[in-house]
């Protein structure tokens, strides 16, 4: 029986973790905002042992071994994903920038067609 609380989406995102304090490299092969099943390329993880994802300019996502079988582990996050770690992660989409509206262009100087209209108008009453 299925206890997720979201859908996992497949990912292939190479990230450093610690397991419970030794650096390590794991593959995050699939991720929702609750957890993630992670691939260790040589770290054998227990269940109820803790791991600590290093997501690039975010936070340490700390959470808990839900299963292990070989070098493959299910982790439960200790609280739900930030949005910012979701961007980074791949599993929200970036907000797009906000579109700049360009300046309008000043009025451009005159100074030059407006005395020579005033020496046609003079030119004229003379």
């Amino acid at each position: 029986m299925e206890r997720r609380l979201h859908d996992r989406t497949e990912t292939n995102v190479l990230l450093r973790c610690r397991v419970p304090a030794q650096p390590c490299r794991a593959v995050v092969r699939d991720l929702s905002y609750d957890g993630c099943r992670l691939e260790f390329a040589d770290t054998v993880v227990q269940q109820g042992g803790s791991v600590s994802l290093e997501v690039p300019g975010c936070r340490p996502i700390p959470g808990s071994i839900a299963w292990a079988h070989g070098l493959s582990a299910g982790l439960r996050f200790d609280n739900p994903l930030s949005s910012a770690a979701a961007i980074s992660l791949g599993l929200e989409d970036p907000q797009p920038e906000p579109e700049l509206i360009p300046e309008p262009e000043p009025y451009p100087q005159q100074v030059g067609l407006l005395r020579h209209w005033l020496r046609r108008f003079i030119k004229l009453r003379s």
